[in-house]
């Protein structure tokens, strides 16, 4: 499997000095965790890098190492996150459509933030509040979602689902999936977004706290992007219909984003050396 591929490769590296020296091991973190327990473990963890979605935290005072250095011997600066925090290194991501969708005419309709059902059924009673108001799409690949006023599209190939994205007048979450990519695409094809905050900080792995499904989105503000929270439904339809009747939002990608300092970004990540860390 892909395990014993990245093993093998390891291996090689290890048993070559100079092939080392010039070698980078990129892992997710369910990868990394086979990892710390190999002999050659302590040879290849300054070549290490980790794609980290959620962010990794300082390890508790007095934990081994300084609060820069994770348990297993890894910087915080190896962690490679796709938004920035105070602790990893931001990656990003490039996030790149057609020029002509960030002009589309907006529709009546709201777009809902989800593939799978089960992100939606705690909440159905808020979302047919909102169907009431303005036609809802949602693009599923699991489960179903029968609501009056909620269109249900089976899966869409990106580029239809980035039309469809671009059509919507919103596009809304509620609560899950976390910090995911499709809402720099809606604001990348100028569709607002409705950032669903929560009652309290939700706990992600590696002890990361999200007040909101979105907080690097949050951070962008009005009018690309609208706090709202579904214990209060007259907030949100009032968001919703505010909304509706505001001016067209221009389509926005972070600089950080765009993939010219993406490019930059990887290739400063890999001149970057941890092996002569003291």
């Amino acid at each position: 499997g892909d395990r014993a591929m990245v093993l093998r490769k390891v291996a090689t590296a290890v048993a070559d000095p100079l092939l080392l020296a010039r070698s980078l091991f990129f892992l997710d973190r369910d990868t990394l965790t086979n990892f710390p327990a190999l002999a050659s473990w302590p040879m290849i963890r300054c070549h290490t890098r980790v794609l980290d979605f959620f962010g990794t935290s300082p390890p508790p005072s007095g934990s081994e190492g300084s609060r820069h250095v994770t348990t297993d011997g890894l910087d915080l600066m190896q962690y490679l996150s796709p938004y920035p925090n105070q602790w990893n290194e931001f990656l990003g991501f490039p996030v790149e459509v057609p020029h002509a969708l960030a002009r589309t005419a907006k529709k009546r309709q709201g777009l809902l933030w989800g593939k799978s059902a089960k992100y939606f059924q705690e909440h159905l009673p808020l979302i047919e509040q909102i169907a009431n108001v303005v036609p809802l799409h949602a693009v599923l690949e699991e489960g179903r979602l029968q609501v009056p006023g909620v269109t249900v599209h089976p899966f869409l190939a990106h580029k239809a689902w980035l039309q469809l994205l671009a059509e919507s007048s919103f596009f809304i979450g509620f609560g899950d999936p976390i910090a995911g990519p499709s809402v720099m695409y809606s604001l990348a094809v100028g569709t607002p977004y409705l950032d669903f905050s929560f009652s309290a900080p939700r706990r992600q792995i590696n002890d990361v706290d999200f007040a909101s499904q979105h907080p690097y989105a949050a951070s962008l503000g009005r009018p690309l992007v609208y706090p709202v929270h579904a214990n209060n439904s007259t907030q949100v339809i009032e968001t919703v219909k505010l909304v509706l009747t505001a001016p067209a939002v221009t389509a926005y990608v972070p600089k950080d984003m765009t993939i010219e300092v993406y490019k930059s970004k990887v290739k400063s990540i890999v001149c970057k050396s941890f092996c002569d860390r003291s």
